[in-house]
């Protein structure tokens, strides 16, 4: 797979870069602003990472990692209650949680054609 081309890869990228500039919109929860701020930031470098190097797997373990401490944030730093706040930390958290799933068996099948191991002779 061509670096760059893996469209949940972007996905993930752009749930990131929603969920840090959405700490920037009008909140009423400092920790819940922080949090998308960080797990954005987050986000968008494992995405980058992942879209420069598709056949990285660990990545996709990240960002998998990411996205459900984005979905569980809103208990973790105790802005649940803010329900604006921690619905978007749950859409964003979701919406990169399953992009990442998807994209981990193609992550595997890139790495098995880049890294295609041929025996040599004994």
């Amino acid at each position: 797979m061509k670096a760059w081309t893996r469209w949940q890869d972007w996905v993930t990228l752009g749930a990131g870069v929603v969920a840090a500039f959405a700490a920037f919109s009008s909140m009423s929860s400092v920790a819940g602003a922080s949090a998308l701020m960080v797990l954005g930031a987050a986000m968008v470098i494992a995405a980058l990472i992942s879209l420069a190097m598709p056949d990285l797997v660990v990545m996709e373990y990240v960002k998998v990692a990411l996205g459900l401490l984005m979905i569980v944030s809103p208990w973790m730093f105790g802005f649940a209650a803010v329900s604006g706040t921690a619905t978007t930390a749950w859409t964003l958290g979701l919406i990169s949680l399953a992009a990442s799933l998807w994209a981990a068996p193609l992550s595997v099948e890139a790495r098995q054609h880049t890294h295609h191991h041929t025996p040599t002779g004994a």
